[in-house]
């Protein structure tokens, strides 16, 4: 039996080693998301852990199709999507370049529905997050309310962060417009600029540390299964850099396991020969 078990919060922390890569935008992002859906959930007295989870997750599969649409495009072509071999584009431009027709929203759900953590509430808001009319989706209220946390969430962040070479004051303005012509409920609306008001919360969410103590909430112990999980994920944004490398850890983890499964006659052994062959 594996005994191994990890908070959360120490895993997510391990994800802002990332903003020191290519993936910067993407990687701010992502926290900006999970640190917003956290505090709206808090003041809406729902799950902030879980709200926090989503958010980080919700576009995890665009940094997959941003990969492999990289693969398929010549030197000329990706030259504005790469600018000194970082990811320099906004958001948007991902999304508008792409993946116009937001398929990366259901590998995001794919890939936090492998975690085994969240409910199903969360993992349908991540599938929904880019609907542009999401109480017209008929979803039962928890789904609803999470896909309105996430779509208030990604909107603020990415308004902020496309309007903050203007300044910090303009780039406030932009969101608070911009989260005003959101078709959401207008409670979701008014929280969202009571949490952009707050200057410890916006302080906060518009840095690039994940601050897992104020914004989690009840911090989950995560098992082993559910780390191996967290591990591919890791994998996966590392070793999508080329369509070359984009099985190497897995293939390296999955012979490991077999060897070790021979040898050590242990399936927990053979589990943490998989996680190192992962790493």
């Amino acid at each position: 039996m594996l005994l191994y078990r990890v908070r959360l919060s120490k895993i997510i922390e391990i994800f802002q080693n990332f903003i020191q890569t290519e993936l910067e935008s993407f990687m701010i992002h992502s926290f900006d998301v999970a640190k917003m859906a956290a505090a709206l959930a808090r003041q809406l007295d729902f799950n902030s852990t879980l709200a926090y989870l989503a958010g980080f997750l919700h576009d995890m599969g665009l940094i997959i199709y941003s990969r492999i649409f990289e693969w398929g495009m010549g030197a000329e072509e990706s030259s504005p999507l790469l600018k000194n071999g970082r990811i320099g584009f906004s958001m948007d431009s991902i999304v508008t370049k792409v993946d116009k027709d937001n398929k990366h929203a259901f590998v995001s759900w794919a890939i936090a529905s492998s975690l085994g953590l969240l409910r199903e509430e969360q993992l349908k808001g991540i599938l929904h997050h880019h609907s542009p009319k999401p109480l017209e989706l008929d979803l039962e209220w928890k789904t609803e309310l999470c896909t309105q946390i996430l779509i208030a969430s990604d909107t603020a962040s990415r308004v902020f962060r496309s309007s903050i070479r203007d300044g910090i004051s303009k780039a406030f303005e932009n969101t608070h417009r911009a989260i005003e012509k959101l078709k959401l409920d207008e409670e979701i609306k008014r929280e969202v600029l009571n949490v952009i008001k707050s200057p410890v919360d916006a302080a906060m969410i518009y840095d690039t540390k994940a601050h897992t103590k104020y914004f989690l909430g009840s911090d989950l112990e995560v098992g082993f299964d559910e780390l191996l999980e967290f591990f591919k994920i890791m994998v996966m944004i590392v070793d999508f850099r080329s369509s070359f490398t984009r099985r190497h850890s897995i293939s390296i983890a999955e012979l490991a396991s077999d060897i070790g499964k021979e040898l050590l006659k242990s399936d927990p052994d053979s589990k943490t020969m998989f996680a190192a062959g992962l790493l």
